[in-house]
């Protein structure tokens, strides 16, 4: 597929972790043909820690948090700023995964950046357009009871420091996607958990929650 866009002069946005711009076939492929190739998921440099600083901005900052991977937060937050919008408030969007930076084009992909940075890599993107909005709407990543993708939902959860939170879950899902033998957790116990953890770093509080229902007739 790659091979085949390049040589119709296609330009190619990647959202792998697999990098088409350190492949020398495709980079000589999309020289000859005047193709550009655009890795969306590598981040760029300097990104440093956390300083604690998201909490600065004068927007306030919604995150998306979820019951699992792949429960619509993306979708969510998207349908958030749109609505805001519709209503005259001022919204920003904060991508945080490759599909949201292709459709907002500016970004950082958190699941890509070392683990340290995370949380500075959300402040970084939290403080670039904070000011500029009367409300930002993070786009999140994972679930903190994943077994594997607990961290990058910690570092957004912390980065962003964010005041409200929005849960995020797909009807009928009773076990972790990809991870059968463990089970979701309830919904009540997934508040307190969110809460609890965003707490020390900055006070947030799970207000709203989205059904994904894309199981249901």
């Amino acid at each position: 597929d790659v091979r085949g866009a390049l040589a119709r002069g296609c330009d190619v946005e990647a959202g792998l972790h697999y990098f088409l711009t350190e492949d020398e076939e495709f980079v000589d492929l999309a020289a000859e043909h005047g193709a550009t190739l655009t890795d969306v998921r590598k981040p760029h440099e300097g990104i440093g820690v956390a300083e604690g600083r998201a909490a600065d901005v004068d927007a306030d900052v919604v995150l998306t948090v979820g019951t699992d991977c792949s429960t619509g937060k993306m979708t969510t937050t998207l349908e958030l700023v749109e609505e805001a919008r519709e209503r005259d408030v001022d919204a920003g969007f904060v991508p945080t995964g490759q599909t949201g930076i292709m459709i907002a084009g500016w970004g950082n992909p958190i699941d890509r950046v070392v683990s340290d940075f995370t949380a500075g890599a959300v402040e970084e993107m939290v403080l670039e357009i904070g000011d500029d909005h009367d409300v930002l709407f993070v786009e999140g990543q994972g679930a903190i009871v994943h077994p594997a993708y607990s961290a990058v939902t910690c570092g957004i959860l912390h980065g962003s420091m964010a005041d409200r939170l929005v849960l995020c879950h797909e009807v009928g899902r009773d076990a972790i996607h990809g991870y059968e033998s463990f089970p979701t957790t309830d919904l009540p116990t997934l508040v307190d958990l969110y809460e609890g953890l965003a707490g020390p770093v900055h006070e947030a509080e799970v207000v709203a929650g989205a059904l994904n229902t894309r199981a249901v007739d």
